[in-house]
């Protein structure tokens, strides 16, 4: 590779781009630095600002190059260390290729989320900084434990269903009901007495099926507001089925 060759093309490129916030303030050793802000177009007021301040060292993309951030306005002295810390990823991640518009890219779009102005003390102001704080946390904290952003997605969503309950209707109980009938029918199917003859539990579960002709209507109107996981299978008494000596009598 030749680097010297690769340096010059992305200054040339940086300088096309941002033909007003780029400036090279030195040839040997390379150095260059940019202005960025979270909206260049002026339509929008920037309560932020930072210079990124970069030495290219000789084997350069192979090799990480010297960033800095340089007059920082309307930062924190934690936000500062945070963004620092961005940097220093993003150019640890992109070692073998040039990475000056990447990485301008990415403090912009930090920028865009911190653009506020350091007089909002407001209370919403404040609910909404500690928020996006506890957010980035529980996210960091998810990240180091490998849950991707999809799987909190599918966890959020699986949340939102149990809360919300599938709602019951005629046909969904008669389902449940008649898988119910069986499987005990099935469970029971060695429980016959002495004689050979049904037990008294069997006997009622196959009158249910044969008997299991239900009216939509009235269904319906019994089940309107319930919710289908009271009928979850297994969600029912064991002794409530059994019957007494009398009963099968």
């Amino acid at each position: 590779m030749d680097y010297k060759e690769e340096q010059c093309m992305e200054v040339e490129a940086l300088e096309a781009i941002y033909p007003d916030e780029f400036n090279k303030t030195s040839s040997d050793p390379l150095q260059w630095k940019i202005k960025i802000v979270p909206f260049a177009n002026g339509k929008d007021e920037n309560h932020v600002e930072v210079t990124l301040q970069c030495s290219i060292c000789e084997n350069y993309p192979d090799e990480s190059p010297s960033f800095q951030i340089e007059q920082v306005k309307g930062l924190s002295k934690d936000e500062i260390e945070e963004l620092e810390n961005l940097v220093t990823n993003v150019v640890e991640e992109n070692v073998g290729i040039v990475v000056g518009y990447t990485l301008t890219e990415a403090i912009r779009e930090w920028l865009v989320e911190h653009n506020q102005s350091a007089s909002d003390n407001s209370m919403h102001a404040s609910m909404l900084r500690r928020m996006d704080a506890k957010t980035k946390e529980d996210n960091l904290a998810r990240e180091k434990d490998g849950i991707t952003q999809d799987e909190r997605d599918a966890e959020e969503l699986l949340r939102i269903k149990r809360l919300e309950g599938t709602p019951v209707t005629p046909s969904t109980f008669a389902e449940w009901i008649d898988r119910f009938i069986q499987e005990q029918i099935n469970q029971n199917s060695s429980a016959k007495n002495m004689n050979g003859k049904l037990t008294g539990k069997e006997m009622f579960l196959q009158h249910l099926v044969k008997e299991e002709d239900f009216d939509e209507d009235e269904m319906s109107d019994l089940l309107q507001g319930q919710d289908e996981s009271l009928f979850l299978e297994g969600d029912y008494d064991e002794k409530s089925l059994e019957f007494t000596d009398s009963d099968e009598n």
